[in-house]
C-alpha cells in the first residue's frame, strides 16, 4: 500500500493513499520508539498494517498535538474513499 503523509493547511495529518483499503479503518497506532505507524482494520487481522514511512523531528509537534487522523483513498486524483480516526499514541514523544 502506497502511503504518502500529508500536513494540510489546517495542521490536519492525512495518510493519502494510492490503493483501497483492506478494510474499515478502526484507529492509526503511532509507537514513538520506531516513529512509525500502524493502520488497524475492521478485519479481524489485530497485527495491523505497518507503514514504513520514519517520521521526522519536523514532524513530531504535529502528532503529539493531533488527537485524529485521516486516511484517504485516491484514484485517479480523486477521493474514493476516506476515515477520519483516532490517532493512538504508544510511548513518549
Amino acid at each position: 500500500m502506497g502511503m504518502d503523509l500529508i500536513i494540510s493547511n489546517d495542521k490536519e495529518l492525512i495518510f493519502a493513499s494510492n490503493e483501497p483499503f483492506p478494510a474499515e479503518l478502526l484507529r492509526v497506532e503511532f509507537y514513538a520508539d520506531t516513529k512509525l505507524f500502524v493502520m488497524v482494520f475492521n478485519d479481524g487481522d489485530s497485527e495491523g498494517i505497518l507503514l514504513d514511512h520514519e517520521v521526522t523531528d519536523d514532524l513530531m509537534p504535529h502528532i503529539k498535538n493531533v488527537a485524529t487522523i485521516t486516511a484517504i483513498y485516491y484514484e485517479d486524483e480523486e477521493p474514493v474513499d476516506g476515515y477520519k480516526v483516532p490517532l493512538i499514541r504508544l510511548g513518549d514523544i
